[in-house]
């Protein structure tokens, strides 16, 4: 998603770009088909907000910064 490369090794933590494992459709668990491996930054900012929250803020973004040009 961020287009960073995926911080491994257990020395490390877990971090922003850690790898973690997501559903795409929560309804359907864990299950093949409905995972993809996303970064815990992505994880956390997808759990935390639906669809429509993070469109409204980008969209949002995306004006105000064209204004400023």
């Amino acid at each position: 998603i961020f287009k960073t490369a995926f911080n491994y090794g257990e020395n490390r933590g877990i971090q922003d770009h850690s790898p973690s494992i997501d559903r795409i459709n929560p309804v359907h668990g864990y299950t093949i088909g409905n995972v993809v491996i996303i970064s815990v930054k992505a994880n956390r900012i997808k759990s935390a907000y639906c669809a429509d929250d993070l469109y409204k803020v980008a969209d949002w973004l995306h004006e105000i910064q064209n204004l400023k040009g």
